[in-house]
């Protein structure tokens, strides 16, 4: 169950500012290629020929905000939590982001109360 997923929004790709910026439309945001194309100008099958300009194949001008690897270095998987289990994988609150820095943590999803629009704090889910 691999897939190639193309971030659709610049704060996937560590770009938390443009979505602020008067005037920005995040409807017309695209991910680029090193080429500064648009993921769109590339085809969809590899090697992501750019239909614009000549270059070999999309290749990420940002990187993954997870494991901060260019999209190219990467798979992107889905695993149940049995399957993680299985593999010795973390799973729950184990599983939620920074959740081996507890302290840090807790700064970035409680000071998202005291800015709207911001990342809300983490809940466990029963």
């Amino acid at each position: 169950r691999r897939f190639r997923y193309i971030p659709f929004r610049p704060e996937e790709v560590g770009e938390w500012w443009l979505p602020r910026r008067k005037g920005f439309n995040v409807g017309s945001w695209a991910a680029k290629c090193r080429c500064k194309c648009s993921s769109s100008h590339h085809a969809e099958v590899p090697p992501y020929r750019c239909k614009t300009c000549t270059c070999g194949g999309f290749r990420s001008d940002f990187l993954c905000v997870v494991c901060d690897k260019h999209w190219e270095e990467h798979d992107t998987i889905s695993e149940t939590e049995d399957e993680r289990k299985v593999q010795g994988f973390p799973i729950g609150a184990a599983f939620f982001p920074l959740a081996d820095h507890p302290e840090m943590q807790q700064q970035v999803f409680s000071a998202s109360a005291a800015a709207p629009g911001r990342l809300r704090p983490l809940q466990t889910l029963a």
